[in-house]
């Protein structure tokens, strides 16, 4: 009975630290170690497929096999758009080519966006059809991937060369918008802009000798136009206003105010306003302007015709 007790005391007890006893602490081994850089270059590389445009997703990947002895291999379903790319730029006469060329450099970099050689051959690429901008981008990324000093060298050259192409290019642009604008202005129909002298009826194409004014109308059918006047003689009244300006057809209306020293229209002393409606229509070969003047006659409060107006375009 005393030895079966014991027994139980001592199974019981088995493995239990006796009163005052401390029991030594389990070492955790730590399952959660950091991702190799292989794991995570091939996470980052899955993440661009679907985001080809993320430059900074693609500047990370390329940044982290720069830094991996040795770099990582390329995949051999990156060899295949990669070497027909470099037949496409080789063989390429025109634009559509190099097109074929950036497209398979741009696969082959999809699958191994580390490689540097695609970098740089996609920037000529790019570089060929013209694309200066993207060009640059391609080899700032070949840079990045830490090429040999010689190499890194050349590539800065191509960079600057490139920076300088843009800019030119800019130029060039600017300078095609602004003859682009000219032959537009010239291509819209503006058969009433020109300068014009006062003619008479004897020489209805001419100017007359001694001309009391000229004027000036610019502007087009769709911009409308604007009309000014510019003094030829002494003691010439420059026009106060010149404003309602109106096209309907062959015919260019207009209002004019000028200020008369009086007397004037039976009007005696002071200065006194004269509001003046003017109608001319243009003449078949667009060399003549025909047509009447109308003053508001102050003293009368009546509009009174002043007669014909004839004015030739100044050749």
């Amino acid at each position: 009975m005393k030895n079966m007790l014991f027994a139980a005391v001592a199974m019981c007890c088995l493995g239990q630290p006796f009163a005052g006893e401390t029991k030594p602490a389990v070492q955790r081994k730590d399952h959660q170690k950091a991702a190799a850089p292989a794991d995570t270059l091939k996470l980052l590389t899955a993440e661009l497929a679907k985001s080809p445009g993320d430059r900074q997703l693609r500047e990370k990947i390329v940044t982290l096999a720069a830094g991996m002895k040795p770099m990582p291999a390329i995949p051999t379903a990156a060899k295949r758009p990669f070497y027909k790319a470099a037949t496409f730029f080789k063989e390429a006469k025109d634009t559509s080519a190099y097109m074929l060329a950036i497209k398979s450099y741009e696969e082959a970099l999809l699958i191994a966006p580390w490689w540097p050689e695609a970098y740089y051959n996609l920037g000529q690429a790019r570089e060929a059809a013209g694309l200066y901008a993207d060009a640059a981008e391609s080899i700032k990324l070949y840079l990045l991937t830490r090429p040999g000093e010689e190499e890194a060298g050349e590539a800065e050259k191509k960079l600057y060369a490139l920076e300088a192409k843009m800019e030119l290019a800019q130029q060039n642009a600017k300078k095609k918008a602004a003859e682009a604008a000219v032959e537009a202005e010239a291509s819209v129909k503006k058969p009433f802009a020109g300068d014009w002298c006062q003619a008479t009826e004897a020489a209805p194409n001419d100017c007359y000798y001694d001309e009391y004014r000229r004027m000036r109308i610019t502007g087009n059918e769709s911009s409308g136009y604007s009309i000014s006047f510019a003094c030829k003689q002494a003691g010439c009244i420059q026009p106060g206003y010149v404003d309602s300006v109106s096209v309907s057809g062959q015919t260019i209306s207009f209002r004019v105010g000028e200020r008369y020293n009086l007397p004037m229209y039976g009007e005696d002393g002071g200065v006194t306003n004269v509001h003046n409606k003017v109608s001319l229509k243009l003449s078949t070969d667009e060399n003549r302007l025909a047509g009447s003047q109308e003053a508001y006659h102050i003293g009368d409060n009546e509009w009174l015709r002043r007669g014909g107006e004839l004015w030739a375009r100044v050749k």
